[in-house]
């Protein structure tokens, strides 16, 4: 795939990053406590809402040099979306799925 001038994937991934992180560690807080009083199922989807934080943000910092970055938004965004399934409605999460959508749409808009 060639190479895009946009930074928007960029920016979507870095804003979408940051609040999916926030929303992965906050669930993760929550899900920790959950599982001193014995419901462990929540820890799973906390830790996967965490690392699809962080699978987003490494997306976006190399959306604009390869197209694999673009896919890593999709994939990030298709996990957090899942996350708030089992999790409940966390905004921060719901957020930075949208800027992970939106930002991976448009890169491979202007990819092609």
């Amino acid at each position: 795939m060639k190479r895009t001038n946009s930074i928007v994937p960029l920016i979507l991934g870095i804003i979408g990053g940051v609040f999916a992180i926030l929303g992965g560690t906050l669930s993760t807080f929550c899900a920790e406590v959950a599982n001193a009083a014995g419901e462990s199922k929540f820890l799973v989807w906390g830790y996967l809402a965490l690392g699809a934080g962080i699978l987003g943000l490494v997306g976006g910092c190399i959306a604009r040099k390869t197209g694999v970055g673009l896919l890593l938004m999709i994939i990030a965004a298709i996990i957090e979306i899942i996350c708030v399934i089992f999790l409940g409605f966390i905004w921060t999460l719901v957020v930075g799925a949208a800027l992970f959508v939106i930002g991976g749409i448009v890169g491979f808009v202007l990819h092609s």
